[in-house]
């Protein structure tokens, strides 16, 4: 397990994602005359980088939440579920990822409906 912790953070990851954003869709340009890709390329290459940056992330997640099973097994065998909340809950990527970790690790995943998983931000 790669994982020390359970601490996590995006920063060095979303500084991966704007380097690329402005060194593949052109953004700032790269000199006089360069207008960038396509606009149709240019829709493609945000996709496929929003695309690489979700599967990165879920990665991570994933990784740090089979390691904090872990240590909390160590403490309290008889833990049988994860509960996933919040607006990070309602990306149906991550859930099915953690439905297949908690399916690998024998527990449950609880997580509420779509519908109620809401950032905090919203309400403010």
């Amino acid at each position: 397990d790669k994982a020390k912790n359970c601490d996590f953070s995006f920063a060095g990851l979303k500084t991966s994602v704007r380097t690329a954003v402005e060194r593949t869709i052109g953004l700032p340009s790269a000199g006089p005359g360069d207008r960038g890709p396509e606009i149709g390329q240019s829709e493609q290459l945000r996709a496929d980088i929003a695309a690489s940056f979700q599967r990165v992330a879920v990665e991570h997640l994933c990784l740090r939440t089979r390691t904090a099973v872990s240590w909390a097994r160590q403490t309290h065998p008889e833990i049988k579920s994860i509960v996933v909340a919040g607006g990070v809950a309602a990306n149906k990527v991550l859930r099915a990822n953690l439905e297949s970790l908690a399916a690998d690790l024998d527990m449950d995943l609880v997580c509420p409906p779509p519908r109620y998983c809401t950032d905090n931000g919203v309400m403010v």
